[in-house]
């Protein structure tokens, strides 16, 4: 026997040789089982053993690594949708051959390098929907030939520099429906080996110039569902093996004429971009002007998948590439309506208040200057008087000494 499934059976733990003889089988599905837990040694004699599934098991904790004793030959290991909330440091390390390692779906919140180490031949990680927050970029230190990591729901808000300089063979990213509010662009351009890269659900609004600068290899893009509303012209620049472009369900209303320029496009490449609010007017009649030149009538109705118009009202529900093009045009701006009488009368009247108040106020100021003038004339005057009286009564005094001088001079001859 080479595969066996005990799925929803009720088990509620696992015994140390509980598969014992059972030594040429390949797979094990041991899902949906109640609060189950496992014994050291639990799974010894299962030398063949590659693939092993213990989701839905109510596991809370993976803290002794002897539970794997035996699983010499493991490539695969499901524990997603489970409870854990606590990981063993080198709780793995006895792996050696595993290549996938799924711990979706569970409460954890951090992980370092300890807990994962030992997994030097891991090639797919799935972390999704844990409350991570952030990139864990010192776990990911231990994955040297990681190529897949999968990382949706886990309530990223922000991704820096350096968070995938470990990894930097990686080939596929899914970083769906974050709390990412700018695009990492620099951060995903060490990733120049990536092949697939999803992004579905981001709260960014704005695609920038050379978002996927280094990403050459880059052959599936996926940002559907999310909030964008602009996109450079020169956004796209680089993905010259592109096949795969989704851009459904967002907020665009129009497009630069020659945004898909860089990509090649071919009998297998799809562009979806349906179930966004296009407006076909005159803004949008570049684009779709440019790749009518550009491209076949059989390239337009193949690759670009449900480009239909919102707006304006007579042309929703049409395709793009059957509105006539003098039909993109946008309205004459409206004249300004002619004001009524009364409109006119307010304006006149706040004129003349206006002036009356402007009036006022240069009379008023001109009498408050001439009453400053004459007050700071008067003090001045009456500074000089001060001064004069001061010398008339300092000759005085001279005078009277003088005066009494002779009159001394006088008694004392006699």
């Amino acid at each position: 026997m080479s595969h066996l499934i005990l799925v929803g059976n009720n088990f509620y733990e696992l015994t140390p040789g509980l598969f014992q003889g059972l030594t040429d089988l390949t797979s094990l599905d041991f899902t949906d089982h109640n609060s189950m837990e496992i014994k050291p040694n639990a799974f010894r004699g299962l030398n063949s053993l590659k693939n092993l599934r213990l989701g839905r098991n109510h596991l809370r904790s993976v803290t002794d690594g002897n539970i794997w004793n035996g699983l010499n030959s493991l490539v695969q290991l499901d524990l997603s949708s489970n409870e854990i909330e606590e990981i063993g440091d080198e709780v793995f390390s006895q792996l050696q051959t595993l290549k996938f390692l799924d711990l979706g779906n569970n409460s954890m919140e951090s992980f370092t390098q300890a807990k994962l180490a030992g997994l030097n031949k891991l090639e797919h990680l799935s972390l999704q929907r844990n409350p991570l927050q952030f990139i864990p970029k010192s776990a990911l230190r231990a994955l040297p030939q990681l190529l897949i990591l999968e990382l949706q729901h886990s309530d990223i808000k922000m991704i820096k520099l350096d968070d995938f300089q470990n990894v930097p063979n990686l080939n596929g990213l899914n970083l769906d429906y974050n709390d990412l509010n700018e695009m990492p662009i620099e951060a995903l351009s060490i990733l120049s080996n990536l092949k697939s890269l999803l992004m579905r659900g981001v709260k960014t609004t704005t695609l920038q110039k050379d978002a996927f600068k280094n990403l050459g290899n880059l052959t599936e893009l996926i940002m559907s569902h999310g909030e964008w509303s602009e996109i450079h012209a020169e956004a796209f620049n680089g993905l010259v093996k592109l096949q795969k472009l989704d851009i459904s369900y967002n907020k665009l209303e129009y497009l630069p004429s020659k945004v898909f320029d860089m990509i090649t496009v071919s009998d297998k490449t799809v562009i979806n971009l349906s179930h966004n609010p296009w407006m076909c007017d005159c803004h949008f009649g570049d684009f779709a002007h440019w790749s009518l030149y550009y491209y076949s009538n059989a390239t337009l109705h193949n690759v670009f998948k449900d480009l239909i118009c919102e707006t304006p009202p007579q042309l929703e529900g049409y395709y793009i590439w059957n509105v006539p093009a003098d039909n993109f045009t946008c309205p004459p701006p409206r004249p300004k309506p002619a004001m009524s009488q009364m409109e006119i009368d307010v304006i006149i009247g706040s004129i003349v208040g206006c002036v009356l108040v402007v009036t006022v106020l240069a009379i008023a100021g001109t009498k408050y200057y001439k009453r400053r003038r004459t007050k700071v004339r008067r003090q001045r005057q009456r500074s000089v008087n001060l001064v004069v009286w001061d010398d008339n009564s300092e000759e005085q005094d001279q005078g009277m000494n003088n005066h009494d001088n002779r009159s001394t001079t006088s008694v004392i001859s006699l």
